[in-house]
């Protein structure tokens, strides 16, 4: 309310940063020969700002995605162990 009262002070500061970065992936195993691959840049910046008789600084992280991508294999013919009549079929095969 009483913002814009009273003299003008000209303050001058100075901004000091560093930025580190770096590439993750996250790797996830979905059912039989599926996967979900997703590509991360994590960012780290750290921010300080100088001002005349004090300084404050800011770390601020962030995670942004690039890419994802689902990779389907094929399913094999028969999967897991054995039953009392031999391997179980993973899918329907049809005779003729």
């Amino acid at each position: 309310m009483l913002a814009n009262f009273g003299p003008k002070v000209p303050v001058k500061f100075t901004t000091i940063g560093d930025v580190r970065s770096e590439i993750r992936t996250d790797v996830t195993h979905t059912g039989i020969n599926n996967t979900l691959i997703e590509v991360y840049i994590y960012i780290v910046a750290n921010v300080r700002v100088v001002i005349p008789f004090a300084t404050d600084t800011a770390t601020v992280e962030n995670n942004i995605m690039l890419s994802d991508i689902f990779v389907q294999g094929e399913i094999p013919d028969f999967y897991g162990g054995s039953s009392e009549n031999g391997p179980r079929p993973a899918k329907v095969v049809e005779s003729e």
